[in-house]
């Protein structure tokens, strides 16, 4: 665990502007957040285990995550000037997370239990349906989205799959917040927005700590693959006979 020491630099810029959120909120320690997590990132893979990155596929990995955690960034810094763009950057960001699990990333098949996901989303779109106006279609392709990256991580790994369902409660209950706040009426600020800014940033930290975790089994990973692939072939070939 050594090596991952930089994810304490992330945890430090959680506290610090919690901290702030509490006394007197500061806009600069909420950018300061996602890029704390991107350096530590990089840190790890590119200083304290420069190994990890032995391949093509570990190499695409680390550069999916990176640009999913700065556009998780940037949608962190203009929500609070244009909340379409902001929304927008937050939508690519799961874009780029549903390509990382799904594509390179991936390490085991998808498991039943990763189904009833949609049961958590899912009536939350629907509460909040009347109650979104004009933003309905981008909310709503949002929640695809966002419902989508939860489902494909738990074919990451289980760090990873924590992570993606804390993101998933999180911004559901920042949905709740922003369109019918009186529903969370019974957890005044400044608590409320702690609490959920705090589940935010533990889904994006599991995400990024678990996927820096994988990277350390692709050697494994990857000689699974080729046995696999080596089953595959020999199961295709069918020999002819002689005549």
């Amino acid at each position: 665990m050594r090596r991952y020491w930089p994810f304490l630099l992330y945890a430090a810029a959680v506290a610090l502007h919690h901290v702030y959120l509490l006394v007197e909120p500061q806009f600069w320690t909420k950018g300061l957040l996602m890029s704390a997590l991107l350096v530590a990132v990089l840190l790890v893979v590119l200083w304290t285990d420069r190994g990890i990155l032995a391949g093509r596929r570990t190499g695409w990995i680390c550069f999916l995550l990176c640009l999913a955690i700065a556009l998780s960034g940037t949608g962190d810094v203009t929500l609070e000037y244009s909340f379409e763009f902001g929304v927008a950057a937050f939508a690519a960001a799961q874009v780029v997370f549903i390509v990382l699990f799904a594509g390179p990333a991936r390490s085991r098949s998808f498991p039943w239990w990763a189904i009833p996901y949609g049961l958590i989303y899912s009536p939350v779109i629907a509460l909040l349906w009347s109650h979104l106006g004009g933003l309905r279609a981008l909310i709503a392709i949002y929640g695809l989205l966002l419902l989508a990256m939860a489902v494909t991580s738990v074919v990451v790994g289980r760090i990873v799959a924590i992570g993606g369902l804390v993101f998933l409660v999180s911004e559901s209950l920042l949905g709740i917040r922003l369109f019918v706040p009186e529903w969370l009426a019974w957890f005044p600020d400044p608590y409320q927005d702690t609490a959920i800014m705090l589940l935010y940033c533990v889904g994006q930290g599991l995400i990024a700590f678990g996927v820096v975790k994988r990277l350390e089994r692709e050697p494994e990973l990857a000689l699974v693959r080729d046995r696999r692939r080596a089953e595959s072939e020999t199961a295709a070939y069918v020999p002819t006979r002689p005549r």
